[in-house]
Formats: structure tokens, C-alpha cells, sequence
């Protein structure tokens, strides 16, 4: 099992950077899960709330691609640290929420300036 926790002393951005990202992620869309909710339309919201009830905001059909194997929010950071990115979030389990959905929200637009920071700073 990746343990995002573990320190890096590698000057790249490091997995802890990584644990950060998704848990403010999920802080962020936790403070936007009744707008988010509320945004679908009746069956999508059912649904949603039905099948993740603790992280219901975090789920729509915008957070995947079709074929639902990858969250959108990896495909913002370079393709050199997407891997170690992509291990660690799935570590942190409630964290594959990266979802399109959040710039439609305002209450997530400080989450949103938050993870370009980090994507931009991380490209080399």
C-alpha cells in the first residue's frame, strides 16, 4: 500500500504534497455538497446521494472520462507526476473526486485556484 505520509526528500513535489491536494479537494466539495446536490436533476441526485452517501458530492458523471477509469482532476497535473499522484490519491481513498463540476460551483472557486497553483508549480 503507497503511504502518501511518508516524507520525500526528493526536491520534486513529494506524495505528502499529494495527500494535502486531496484532502483539501474533499474539505473544498465538502462546503459545496448541497449546491453540488442540488445542481443535478432529480434521478441524477437520487442517485448520487444513494450510491455515496458520504462523499456525494464528490461523484458525477463529469468526474470520470466515459470509459470511468480515470479522475479528470490527475489529467491536471504533468504527466510526470500524474503516477505518483495517482497512487497517493488512491491511498487516501475519499480523494478520487477531481470533478469538472467544482468550476460551476463558486464555493470551490478557492479550491480550484488552489489546485492550478500546486499543477502549475509542479510542471517542469
Amino acid at each position: 500500500m503507497v503511504q502518501c505520509e511518508k516524507k520525500s526528500s526528493s526536491p520534486s513535489v513529494s506524495a505528502e504534497t499529494y495527500k494535502r491536494v486531496a484532502e483539501a479537494y474533499c474539505s473544498q466539495m465538502s462546503r459545496c455538497k448541497e449546491p453540488y446536490l442540488s445542481s443535478l436533476e432529480g434521478k441524477l441526485r437520487k442517485d448520487a446521494a444513494l450510491t455515496y452517501p458520504d462523499n456525494a458530492q464528490c461523484y458525477s458523471d463529469f468526474n470520470y472520462d466515459y470509459d470511468k477509469s480515470e479522475p479528470i482532476v490527475l489529467k491536471k497535473l504533468s504527466d510526470s507526476l500524474r503516477l505518483e499522484a495517482e497512487l497517493c490519491i488512491k491511498s487516501v481513498e475519499r480523494a478520487d473526486c477531481g470533478s469538472i463540476v467544482t468550476y460551476q460551483i463558486p464555493e470551490c472557486v478557492e479550491y480550484n485556484t488552489f489546485l492550478e497553483t500546486i499543477s502549475t508549480s509542479s510542471t517542469k
